[in-house]
């Protein structure tokens, strides 16, 4: 699955000493994506900054690094050991002001920096450092509790401690707060790990009897007996249907169900027709223009609010090759590009969607996307049109309908009927 990300990280920053003067900063930072879902494995691209005298002062030293998250979202570098852009580290004259540090990172790994954040660089633990090193040079501490030495508490180290003093007692991140994330409880997680992933004794179908008529004999299947029924007319309900005194249940498809190469997100009174999304965003990314043609109107042909597939013929009609129309009807002659009404339709079931193809394991899938920044800002095209230079697109990050310039760059999700 995919899954693009542009979130504020959480820090911690603290300094390794060396007398009074720092030769190197020990930083942390934790990544989460908009979810609030950790970014685990990921290379980063970060530029690190030393500013002098306020958030907004000059910088007296830069750094690049490209450090790697782990497990657990987690980053460490040390600062002063990156590749020096400006300035000498170990010659900063930390006496001489107030020092702020300003990070800035790129999620993708590059130097496009999209996330900044900075913060007041304090001079106390320097000198606690230096008047705890003065009061304690050349004594030898030996532990003598044999308890002590034999508990978990004897592999408890300064990094440990640091650890634990800097630990975030509460979630800070507004967009986490905002998100379904920030509802989820020890119960929901203790049901989710409990989940079953695969059938428990080796078989899907042995569950499953069957109900049999043989003249006024009535029999279930696999050892559920039977009885003799004297009603030899029966009326299936819904659900239900009889052939040849053979009574079973008819499939009914589901919304989230995986079908026909897409995933279904509506399902009408019957169980049997609906609509299917397509189990990934088609613009590669950075989304594409509604179609080349920006400043020429379709017309009523491509303005239906509910008739994507009309709508679809008519963009393509006009600008076959690069239409996003185009990029749907690439799938096969079923799918097309979904109008205001079905895009609206789509993003009702944002959330189930999310779940199942951001945790399905397979690379090539993905939920929708709600991006904050450029290139699409989390914006969808629809297929209707609503003048000569404007098409209608819906706002994944607010849920938003609005009508867009033609030339904007939005994301591409094809839909089809069942």
């Amino acid at each position: 699955m995919k899954r693009f990300i542009t979130l504020p990280i959480a820090f911690i920053a603290t300094a390794l000493m060396l007398s009074q003067i720092p030769d190197k900063m020990s930083y942390q930072a934790v990544i989460r994506d908009a979810g609030g879902v950790l970014v685990s494995n990921t290379t980063l691209g970060m530029q690190i900054s030393i500013l002098m005298g306020d958030p907004a002062g000059m910088p007296v030293y830069v750094e690049n690094q490209n450090p790697v998250t782990n497990e657990n979202g987690l980053i460490s570098i040390e600062i002063g050991g990156g590749s020096p852009v400006q300035g000498s580290f170990q010659e900063i004259d930390w006496s001489s002001g107030n020092f702020f540090l300003k990070t800035e990172t790129d999620p993708s790994g590059g130097t496009n920096y999209s996330i900044s954040g900075i913060t007041q660089i304090l001079s106390v633990p320097f000198a606690m450092y230096a008047k705890t090193a003065e009061n304690v040079e050349n004594v030898d501490f030996t532990e003598l509790d044999p308890a002590f030495e034999t508990s978990a508490a004897s592999s408890i180290t300064s990094t440990d401690i640091d650890n634990w003093n800097n630990k975030l007692d509460e979630e800070e991140d507004p967009l986490f707060q905002s998100s379904a994330a920030a509802g989820i409880g020890e119960n929901d997680i203790t049901t989710w790990n409990n989940k079953l992933d695969m059938e428990v004794d080796g078989s899907v179908t042995n569950e499953i009897q069957t109900i049999s008529r043989n003249g006024s004999m009535v029999t279930l299947s696999d050892g559920g007996g039977s009885f003799t029924d004297s009603v030899n007319t029966y009326r299936a309900g819904n659900g239900i249907k009889i052939v040849d005194f053979q009574i079973s249940m008819e499939k009914k498809h589901y919304v989230g169900e995986i079908y026909l190469g897409g995933i279904i997100f509506f399902v009408d009174h019957t169980g049997e027709h609906g609509l299917i999304a397509s189990l990934c965003d088609l613009d590669g990314g950075n989304g594409v223009t509604y179609s080349d043609v920006v400043d020429q109107e379709i017309g009523e042909a491509a303005r239906s609010a509910t008739d994507g597939v009309a709508n679809t013929n008519a963009m393509i009609a006009q600008q076959k090759s690069t239409s996003a129309a185009q990029l749907c009807r690439n799938l096969g002659p079923e799918w097309y590009l979904p109008s205001n009404r079905e895009v609206y339709l789509l993003f009702q079931q944002e959330i189930l969607i999310d779940r199942i193809l951001d945790n399905d394991g397979d690379p090539d899938t993905h939920g929708l996307v709600q991006e904050y920044d450029k290139p699409t800002r989390g914006r969808y095209w629809s297929s209707t049109e609503e003048g000569p230079k404007e098409a209608w697109g819906h706002k994944s990050s607010s849920g938003d309908t609005s009508h867009l310039p033609k030339t904007r760059t939005q994301r591409v999700r094809a839909i089809r009927a069942f």
